[in-house]
Formats: structure tokens, C-alpha cells, sequence
């Protein structure tokens, strides 16, 4: 679902640490 896609989504940039796409 949606819902999960958009955890993975924030778990993958708080791995990558990209203050850019954080902010985005």
C-alpha cells in the first residue's frame, strides 16, 4: 500500500542522510 511505500521511502533517505531531498 501506500503507506508502506512512503516508510521505505523515508527509512531510504534517513539512510542516504541528504539534507536536500529531506527538504524536499
Amino acid at each position: 500500500g501506500v503507506v508502506i511505500m512512503v516508510l521505505l521511502w523515508k527509512l531510504d533517505m534517513a539512510d542516504k542522510a541528504d539534507p536536500t531531498l529531506d527538504v524536499a
